[in-house]
């Protein structure tokens, strides 16, 4: 059976792994950073990759089932007969095992953040006698200052 579609398809979903895998680096630094335009532009960039990694997830199954493969657990038995075939499936296991963590990782980069920002307002609350924040609407603080004059009498 000719599998060279089959290890084109592992080897682009490869590159979108390491890919993908550079864009949860910089998500990363961009929550570290509270750079939320950075942050905008990861995420669309994210979306692009989640979506490719998608699209080559169903070719290699649709490669299967084209060629015989009833049995979805059948793919790896079959890969397993192929060294080329067999070592890049496992170098994309370990790289999805990697983003997966890197993403379970910017997940709590996040909890940790949005954690602080919910504190701040507690201590703001308080600080202000119970009576909500001392942040208007657009989120600036009304500032009420003795009046004084900076001219001599």
């Amino acid at each position: 059976m000719d599998n060279t579609l089959l290890i084109r398809t592992l080897a682009d979903e490869q590159e979108l792994l390491r890919a993908a895998t550079l864009t949860l680096d910089a998500e990363a630094q961009a929550l570290r950073d509270g750079d939320m335009v950075e942050l905008e532009r990861i995420t669309q960039t994210k979306q692009k990759q989640l979506a490719a990694l998608g699209e080559a997830d169903r070719d290699r199954r649709l490669w299967w089932a084209q060629h015989g493969g009833a049995d979805p657990y059948g793919l790896v038995k079959y890969l397993r007969t192929d060294e080329n075939a067999s070592r890049l499936f496992d170098e994309n296991l370990a790289l999805a095992r990697l983003l997966r963590q890197r993403n379970i990782d910017n997940g709590t980069l996040i909890d940790l953040r949005l954690r602080a920002t919910q504190n701040a307002l507690s201590v703001l609350h308080a600080a202000n006698n119970g009576g909500g924040t001392p942040y208007g609407r657009d989120g600036k603080q009304p500032l009420s200052m003795p009046r004084f004059s900076v001219v001599a009498q």
